[in-house]
This record gives C-alpha cells, sequence and structure tokens, in this order.
C-alpha cells in the first residue's frame, strides 16, 4: 500500500530467486490481486499460499457475507493457481469455519472447499499442515483454532484422510508428505 515500502519489498523479494530461496504468503482475499500481480513479476520464486488462502470466518448460513467472502477467495485463488510457481498450505481451517469439527454442516462446506483447492492446483501443489502450535498451545491471537474445538492433530490428520480417500495413493502422498518436500526442500 506504501510505494516506498512496496519498491523496497520487490526489490528484496526479488532476491529470493537470485538465492534460489521461497517464500510463505500470508494474505487475505482482498490482497491477493497485488500478491499475483508481484508473482508473476517474479516467476522464478516458489510461494506457498498459507492457511488455505485465509478465508475468514465463514458463518455457514447461506447469508449474502458467506457468499461475497467466497466469491472473493475463489476469484482470487483461480488467479493464484494459474501461477505455475505458487502452490498452497491447507491449514488454520478453524479460522475459515470456527467451530467446523463439532458440526456437520460446517465440516462439509470445509472439505468442499479443501477439496476445491485441491482440484485448482493439483495434489503436487497442496500440502496438508496442522499449524499447531507447540505442545498444542493455543496461540494470543483471536484467530480460531482447530484445537478450540477440541480436535487432536490426529484427529485434524484423521479428517484429511477420510475427506481424500477417493483420491489415488499418490495424490495422497503429494497431499501428506511430497509436496512439503518438494517445496521446502527436505
Amino acid at each position: 500500500r506504501d510505494p516506498v515500502a512496496s519498491k523496497a519489498f520487490e526489490r528484496g523479494f526479488a532476491l529470493l530467486a537470485e538465492r534460489d530461496l521461497s517464500f510463505d504468503l500470508q494474505c487475505c482475499p482482498a490482497q491477493m490481486a497485488a500478491a499475483e500481480a508481484l508473482l508473476k513479476r517474479h516467476p522464478n520464486v516458489r510461494v506457498c499460499i498459507d492457511h488455505l488462502g485465509k478465508l475468514w470466518r465463514l458463518q455457514v448460513d447461506g447469508g449474502a457475507d458467506d457468499a461475497a467472502k467466497l466469491a472473493a477467495w475463489r476469484s482470487a485463488m483461480i488467479g493464484l493457481a494459474a501461477l505455475p510457481q505458487v502452490c498452497c498450505k491447507l491449514s488454520m481451517l478453524g479460522s475459515a469455519v470456527p467451530g467446523w469439527p463439532g458440526d456437520a454442516a460446517k465440516e462439509a462446506l470445509l472439505k468442499d472447499l479443501v477439496l476445491e483447492v485441491i482440484a485448482l492446483f493439483g495434489p503436487k501443489r497442496c500440502m496438508f499442515n496442522s499449524n499447531w502450535h507447540i505442545n498444542g498451545a493455543i496461540s494470543n491471537s483471536d484467530a480460531p483454532h482447530d484445537a478450540d474445538a477440541g480436535l487432536t492433530m490426529a484427529g485434524l490428520f484423521e479428517r484429511f484422510a477420510s475427506w481424500t480417500a477417493h483420491l489415488s495413493a499418490e495424490d495422497r502422498d503429494w497431499l501428506f508428505a511430497k509436496s512439503a518436500e518438494a517445496f521446502y526442500r527436505i
């Protein structure tokens, strides 16, 4: 938003390609058009969109607010998915749909959104992540965390496994390990 800071940031961002480093991008849908423009100018910087693209507090009530949030998010994610150097981390689901582990309708929506992202980016450009804080402690932020609803890390990954049971073993290998190994070079 600040032209001086933006130019300085972009100069630093360009150095990532020179050093063969990646960038984890945490931004909300309203910021994604600017991010897409930046990433188009720097196609050699590998980027991972964090937290399912930062959908925020869907109510799952069929209302206009959810519809507007989803439309903005979808449009932005489609643009970013078109960039081959961009992948997406499937994490921080409780921020997108608070209380989802204890509500079948909320979980169904969240599952559909996760599968939508996988379809957009492909399994080789998506990775499941727990986003669990050290020792399972909850952070001081106001972001709803999956553990807030009583979900364990094991329970989260069991859900991921059930949501993707229809995919091939190879696709699931990418989602659960290989994408992260390739992106982070581990």
